[in-house]
Parts: structure tokens; sequence; C-alpha cells
């Protein structure tokens, strides 16, 4: 079996059934899980593909198939469509040392998060944070991509996998 490039220049190789697996920037493949079946005429081959989250959305499927005396050439095959994998948030906050009443300078840092390998969000993403007893917000908290009065803005196309924001109150 062969993986090709993304420009289809090149390819690398796996045995089916042996330990290995074959990727580019758009998939991979487990080659030591993949199986093929013999049945007359047919031949079905079962691979498990794991898409990266930048490749999600409509897909066409061409296949090549070659023999001692002739070649397929590329055919297209069918289309499906790989799904967008989930945001994965995580908000944090820290500060450090005491705050003592009147204090100015004082941070408290709240950090969101969407992991890596994650999907973008989609709509708005509201950020609730409860401050420490004894605490006021000081000040409304703004900044591009990050807190406005305690909704997160995002660019037009969502929370990026693997951004995180800090803002300090």
């Amino acid at each position: 079996m062969f993986l090709y490039n993304d420009a289809g220049a090149s390819g690398t190789s796996a045995t089916l059934g042996t330990a290995g697996t074959l990727s580019n920037s758009q998939c991979s493949i487990n080659a030591g899980t993949a199986t093929v079946t013999t049945s007359g005429m047919n031949l079905t081959l079962n691979l498990p593909v794991t898409f990266t989250a930048a490749y999600a959305g409509a897909k066409s499927v061409y296949m090549y198939a070659a023999g001692s005396s002739a070649a397929s050439g590329w055919l297209p095959m069918g289309s499906w469509t790989v799904p967008v994998p989930p945001a994965a948030l995580s908000v944090a906050s820290t500060h450090s040392g005491s705050f003592t009443q009147g204090q100015s300078g004082a941070v408290y840092a709240v950090v969101v998060s969407n992991a890596s390998g994650a999907g973008p969000t989609s709509g708005t993403v509201t950020v609730t944070d409860t401050l420490p007893g004894g605490l006021t917000l000081a000040s409304t908290m703004i900044g591009t991509g990050g807190v406005v009065a305690g909704t997160v803005a995002r660019g037009a196309t969502g929370w990026r996998p693997g951004r995180a924001i800090q803002r300090l109150l």
C-alpha cells in the first residue's frame, strides 16, 4: 500500500498487517490494523484512517489499481464528508500572593485555550469566572481576540486549535 504526499508526487509504502503508520499532512493510516479480503472478482480493503482537523469537510475519493499488464489510472470512486472535531476549550484562572484592600497592580489571570488538534469554535463563546471573595473587577477586560466583558471575542474562523489567550484583571 502507498500513501502519497499532498502534491501526489511521491509516496511511502507499507505492507498490510505489518506494524507501521503512513502519514501526510492530511491523514495517517495504521497499516498494522488494515485488512484486505477477496471474494471472486471483488477486493475489499479496510483502512483505519485518521484525518487531521484541517482536512475536515467534503472530500472526493480517487483510487488507482495496477497489475502486471495494466493500470486503471486515477478514477473517482465516491465522496464523503470528514467530520469536524469538536472544540476542546479549557479555562484556568490564577493569581500569585495575597490581595489587600486598595492594592493596585494586582494580577489575576484568566487563560482560555482550545486544545491542539481540536476543531474551531462556532458562534460566541462566553467565559464566566467568579473572582475570589472580597475582589471586585476594577476595569473592563478588553483585548483583540481576548476577553470582552466576559465574552471571548473570536475571529471569523472561530477559536482556532492550539490557541490560548490570557487576560489580566
